[in-house]
């Protein structure tokens, strides 16, 4: 009777600390820690059955997703409809990374899926006209010229410029440059 009182508790101990890990993840994503719970659920998907897995390829994709990482976004959202995850979102999450991406083509063939699977969504008819004017807008190029400004662009999270007095002589703007203060 001990024998097999130790065996399922060594059968059922692993799937313990797995349910426990994605609510740790699961906690980390609802406080925002998107980097944190990125690593627990790579941790957790090794040891997860196939619905899991879905679930946890999805949670990786929005992760990347709030991170701006679009393209890593895109492979796990791929991987998410691959393996069956059942909320329609994620057409419509991917379609956005690819248009995101300046992938119109694709963007426009999954916002049509995602139209398919919830017609009365009015996102997917939304998305499939912006990706058509931002491709006619590429095909007709206008007669403006638009040139990097490099001491006001940077790699990290430059926007919302603003004038900072009444005589608009001074510009100031939201970054998340290192040594912001």
């Amino acid at each position: 009777m001990k024998r097999i009182r130790l065996f399922s508790f060594l059968i059922l101990l692993p799937a313990f600390f797995n349910a426990q890990s994605i609510r740790q993840a699961d906690t980390q994503f609802d406080s925002q820690q998107y980097f944190q719970a990125l690593q627990t659920y790579k941790a957790v998907l090794k040891k997860c059955n196939n619905t899991e897995q879905a679930r946890d390829y999805f949670q990786q994709a929005e992760c990347y997703r709030m991170m701006s990482d679009w393209n890593m976004a895109k492979v796990y959202y791929d991987k998410a409809i691959r393996a069956k995850y059942p909320d329609d979102k994620a057409h419509l999450y991917l379609a956005q990374m690819h248009q995101m991406s300046g992938e119109y083509g694709e963007a426009i063939t999954e916002f049509g899926i995602y139209k398919t699977l919830v017609p009365s969504d009015p996102a997917a008819d939304i998305g499939i006209q912006a990706c058509q004017v931002s491709l006619n807008w590429l095909n007709e190029p206008n007669r403006w010229v638009v040139h990097n400004e490099a001491q006001l662009n940077s790699k990290t999270n430059d926007f919302c410029p603003a004038f900072s007095n009444k005589k608009h002589n001074a510009l100031i703007f939201s970054s998340k440059r290192a040594g912001q203060t």
